[in-house]
């Protein structure tokens, strides 16, 4: 029993000791705080939520993308239509942009850029205008320059010159009905033969609604387009085209040969800052294009300033100066193509 009262006494002592060195060693707080929460207004809460959920929600198909569907759906239309009326050589290349279009490689619609002294005036969107009925073979007006300097000679007046048929796949044929026919003669359509084809056309053509397509051969083709848009694939041979003010979509197909093109880059550069509204993007640079055709890849490609060599061919292009966009009909990883060529 003693000795149970002195472990009490004993547990007591040392219990109050600890109590009164704890006071005597206590420091104040430094007044740190925990930070207040913010007000919180139930509508808010019930906002806040409406919100997150509504954007989990599916995007709805505005009105914009309705417009963007129909405006691509009537230019295809026609682009179709173009092409079921082209001759072969013709329909091929029309096939292509189609393609390049339906991958959003190629707009739908082309810009438009204005020329010195219109740079305030906005850019517009138009699509390509062909007439597939003003053709002309080369092959058959030998010797003679084809040319769109003589506006007045196209549509119907082409018929009160030349008896019109059809070879066995379908295409236009045209033979004079006499002796009158023109040297220089204006078609919207102009295809070459096995030989070296001429299609010159001045700086004093007017300039014609529309686009142009030419279309070389094998031969050593020499192509001038002074004013005005053009579609134009030399074909193989070494070719020399010349190409003025206007939209220009230049096709490098396999095999093109050694190329020279002289390009006006004036007015060619595209401010998107001037672009107006329109259902269709546009995500380009420049309004001229240079497609490499089937077969071609970019890692096949050497960029060497304004030239343009294929590796294991030789096919070589050189540029005048750099005022387009690059693109190609193969799918391919995007790498391998300069962002600028100098």
């Amino acid at each position: 029993m003693r000795i149970l009262i002195i472990v009490v006494v004993i547990a007591t002592l040392l219990g109050t000791g600890y109590f009164f060195m704890n006071i005597t060693s206590y420091e104040p707080s430094t007044g740190t705080r925990i930070q207040e929460l913010p007000e919180q207004n139930i509508d808010d809460l019930v906002a806040k939520k409406e919100q997150e959920e509504e954007k989990l929600k599916p995007a709805p198909v505005s009105q914009d993308l309705g417009d963007a569907r129909e405006i691509a759906m009537k230019a295809f239309e026609k682009y179709t239509e173009y092409q079921t009326n082209l001759p072969k050589q013709a329909q091929d290349t029309m096939a292509q942009l189609i393609r390049l279009m339906a991958k959003s490689k190629l707009p739908i619609y082309f810009v438009d850029v204005k020329p010195t002294g219109f740079e305030n005036t906005p850019h517009y969107f138009e699509p390509l205008k062909i007439d597939p009925f003003n053709i002309s073979h080369l092959r058959l007006t030998q010797g003679r320059v084809m040319c769109n300097a003589v506006p007045e000679s196209s549509g119907e007046q082409i018929k009160t010159r030349y008896n019109v048929t059809k070879d066995d796949q379908g295409r236009p044929m045209y033979s004079c009905v006499d002796d009158q026919c023109p040297r220089t003669e204006y078609f919207d359509v102009m295809i070459g033969d096995i030989l070296a084809n001429q299609f010159l056309c001045e700086p004093k053509a007017p300039v014609l609604s529309g686009d142009r397509i030419y279309l070389g051969g094998p031969g050593d083709d020499i192509i001038k387009h002074m004013q005005g848009n053009v579609i134009v694939d030399g074909g193989s041979g070494n070719d020399t085209m010349t190409l003025g003010e206007g939209r220009k979509i230049m096709i490098m197909s396999q095999g093109w040969g050694v190329d020279t093109i002289n390009l006006d880059c004036k007015a060619a550069e595209v401010d998107k800052s001037k672009l107006p509204p329109f259902a269709l993007p546009w995500k380009f640079d420049y309004k001229n294009f240079v497609i490499f055709g089937n077969g071609i890849q970019p890692e096949e490609l050497k960029f060497n300033g304004l030239e343009i060599q294929h590796i294991s061919t030789g096919d070589k292009v050189t540029f005048s100066d750099y005022c387009f966009n690059i693109v190609f009909a193969e799918d391919f990883q995007a790498t391998g193509i300069p962002d600028k060529i100098d």
